[in-house]
């Protein structure tokens, strides 16, 4: 079992998440969510959380969320994930995503923010690693050597997400 980094996990939460277990932000969710206080979180406080919760849009408009590490990089946020995955297919397709402070399993502990994201290209995504691996310290450049070592360099790709105004 690979640790949940909050990038393609194989353990059973890293599935639950890739499989768009329901939050409380989400339409159909019966849970409560958590409220902060804030009307709309802004760059700083996503930046400075230790995970976000990503959510992307299926074509049916289903909404699925995912935990990721995030950093803040100058009016953006980075995250960092697997080149192939289902999110960054996604967004490829549809940009529009929300993005909320979470742990690492996914469970919102704060109100969302809307925004657009987009695949970075090599240069910006090595600038998101480099971001990522700061925030996260040691615990950030093992994954990210791991990944390297899993994958190769091509194997994962940053996002940058632009908040909407007045977040």
């Amino acid at each position: 079992h690979r640790a949940p980094f909050g990038n393609g996990a194989t353990n059973a939460v890293g599935k639950l998440l890739r499989h768009g277990v329901h939050h409380p932000s989400l339409p159909g969710s019966t849970r409560r969510p958590c409220q902060s206080g804030r009307v709309n979180p802004d760059l700083d406080s996503l930046g400075s959380a230790e995970y976000v919760l990503l959510t992307t849009f299926r074509k049916d408009g289903t909404a699925v969320g995912t935990a990721v590490w995030v950093a803040r990089g100058g009016s953006e946020l980075l995250v960092w994930t697997v080149s192939d995955s289902w999110k960054v297919k996604r967004i490829r397709r549809n940009p529009e995503v929300r993005v909320a402070p979470c742990d690492m399993r996914g469970r919102i502990k704060g109100d969302p923010a809307e925004g657009t994201a987009r695949v970075l290209d090599a240069e910006a995504t090595e600038q998101s690693r480099a971001a990522i691996a700061k925030k996260y310290g040691i615990i950030g450049r093992l994954a990210m050597a791991a990944s390297k070592w899993r994958r190769g360099r091509n194997g994962t790709v940053g996002l940058a997400i632009a908040l909407r105004a007045g977040a």
